[in-house]
């Protein structure tokens, strides 16, 4: 079973966050391949997976984690089980979180 929610920003504040997702997976393992260009806001509400990055580094999912952009595209994968709610950052909204401007 796979559930897929997406809500777009509002407008106020979608110069920094693209959209709203809500994300539930019941099932025999999956990997799902990440854009290299989109940052992400996660929780992980239920269960876990791991995450590999371009360079072949893997790190277990944690209840909240956020990835900034990368330099190639990463993997998750998911064994059985997760409920995830998550927001992709814009670029606008990537550097206001880096303090950059």
């Amino acid at each position: 079973m796979i559930s897929l929610q997406y809500e777009a920003a509002k407008a106020d504040i979608s110069p920094f966050i693209s959209s709203f997702y809500h994300f539930e997976y019941e099932g025999q393992p999956t990997v799902e391949l990440e854009r290299a260009d989109r940052p992400q806001m996660r929780f992980y509400l239920e269960g876990q997976g791991e995450t590999r990055f371009g360079n072949g580094t893997r790190i277990p999912t944690f209840p909240v984690t956020i990835f900034g952009p990368t330099t190639a595209p990463m993997t998750t994968s998911i064994p059985s089980h997760a409920i995830v709610f998550g927001w992709g950052i814009t670029p606008i909204g990537w550097d206001a979180l880096m303090g950059t401007r």
